[in-house]
């Protein structure tokens, strides 16, 4: 009975994980799309990246929760997306379109 519990408490707890995982990566790229809209013709530097910071923090913070590895490309990103004026204008729109590109089915950021 114990260890039936445990088990239902941890799927449920990977299903929580799951659907914040999901969450915030919606709000990466919805996010991102809102920035790069508000930005018209300006160049990239001039846009505010600081909700997509926010969400991909957050997205890697739920990712290492539930896997060892891989969510450190995401702080990573963060924090280049946070210090966007010590990138050029190609580094950032390199960045910036690796993260429109991500996937949307989590599944593929557990394995």
């Amino acid at each position: 009975m114990k260890y039936q519990g445990e088990v239902s408490k941890f799927k449920n707890e990977l299903k929580d994980a799951k659907f914040k995982l999901n969450y915030y990566l919606n709000k990466i790229k919805t996010s991102l799309n809102e920035a790069i809209d508000n930005l018209g013709n300006n160049p990239i530097h001039l846009g505010d990246f600081k909700n997509s910071y926010l969400n991909l923090y957050s997205f890697s913070t739920k990712l290492k929760l539930v896997k060892e590895n891989g969510w450190e490309l995401y702080r990573e990103l963060a924090s280049k997306l946070i210090d966007k004026d010590s990138l050029s204008d190609h580094e950032l729109s390199e960045i910036v379109q690796t993260l429109l590109n991500m996937s949307t089915n989590v599944e593929d950021y557990l394995n």
